[in-house]
């Protein structure tokens, strides 16, 4: 293989080499026509490709394996930790060719390789669980929607799980934040095969791939569902203006930058509200320093259409005073907020981008 597509840590960061690596191997895939005008292509055959695919599946496998552990252990499946790699590393493989590819993600500073492989995770547990517990996606899509809508009932009216009733699911399923709609009759074959001992070993793991996460009252599952809940009621706007404020500073965007992103302004004309704040003009940015002797670059963008700088500011200081009021009405701690809002905003983030 060609130096050029080989990965050296002290030349740059997996991060940069595997977003550099994606583009190649999207053109391989993908757009094989075009090979024959890149420098580091056109001389590739099948077998050369073949080769560099392997090449890649060695570098990202450590990390792989390692969220795979992980997951494994937080979930209670370590007897299953080699089916959950095996899951994780086809779809990582397989979507590795997305990776900070401006063709499939609308954001300029791309991810951390860590968290793109996590958006992967909990398909791999779900499959896992699937292998263990015998139910097909559909039953266990079904399990996760009731198990939500007890922890949820549980958590409203201050009583034990173990005295949820069917109606009560039936009542309280519309505010778990998903689609179905199940009737009593369905929740009641739902309940039989969540109980029978055949299927309760893991079988409520499944939709919680980063933390421990028991069948009985667990303050950390407790602290996500209703987490989770805040953001489902928040606009998609919204959601996508505090999301990307929360991210790191090598992963985040100034508001500037935020202001034309595609994305954003996509998910604002998806709401009346949200709308109304997309305006067209001229734009300066000024990106960031780098070394604290380098000049400040300036970028005049004229005639393009964006979101209105004060909505976003707005948008962000409206979700954040209401997400500070929301875990302070259900008397969250900050030890319930560990290990697990951090989890829950990478979760939502690559949602939103999808």
């Amino acid at each position: 293989m060609k130096k050029e597509l080989l990965f050296s840590e002290t030349k740059e960061s997996k991060k940069e080499y595997l977003s550099r690596m994606a583009i190649l191997l999207d053109i391989i895939r993908n757009f094989p026509d075009l090979k024959e005008s890149h420098p580091l292509l056109m001389t590739m055959d099948d077998t050369d490709a073949k080769e560099f695919e392997n090449y890649l599946c060695l570098v990202v496998y450590k990390d792989v394996e390692r969220t795979a552990k992980m997951v494994a252990a937080n979930n209670s499946l370590l007897d299953y930790k080699d089916v959950i790699f095996s899951y994780l590393i086809m779809d990582v493989i397989s979507n590795l060719h997305k990776y900070n590819n401006p063709a499939y993600v609308g954001y300029a500073q791309g991810y951390s390789f860590d968290s793109f492989i996590r958006a992967y995770a909990k398909n791999a547990v779900r499959q896992a669980i699937s292998e263990k517990t015998g139910l097909n996606k559909h039953q266990l899509a079904k399990a996760n929607h009731v198990k939500k809508t007890i922890r949820l009932v549980a958590l409203a009216k201050k009583i034990s799980m173990d005295c949820v009733t069917i109606d009560d699911i039936f009542e309280y399923q519309g505010k778990v934040g998903d689609s179905l709609c199940l009737k009593k009759e369905v929740i009641s074959e739902v309940l039989g095969y969540m109980n029978t001992p055949v299927h309760n070993d893991g079988m409520e793991e499944f939709d919680v791939p980063y933390m421990d996460s028991e069948y009985e009252e667990s303050e950390k599952n407790e602290t996500k569902e209703l987490l989770r809940v805040f953001f489902d009621n928040l606009r998609s706007a919204q959601k996508y203006i505090f999301l990307q404020r929360c991210q790191s500073k090598e992963e985040g965007a100034t508001v500037k930058q935020m202001a034309k992103n595609e994305r954003l302004i996509a998910l604002c004309l998806l709401d009346e509200v949200s709308k109304r704040n997309i305006t067209v003009g001229n734009l300066s940015i000024i990106r960031p320093k780098g070394k604290t002797d380098a000049p400040q670059i300036e970028e005049v963008f004229e005639n393009v259409q964006y979101v209105k700088l004060e909505f976003i500011d707005y948008m962000y200081r409206d979700a954040k005073k209401r997400l500070i009021g929301y875990i302070r009405d259900h008397g969250l701690r900050q030890q319930d907020l560990e290990g697990c809002l951090g989890d829950l905003l990478d979760e939502e983030w690559y949602k939103i981008n999808i």
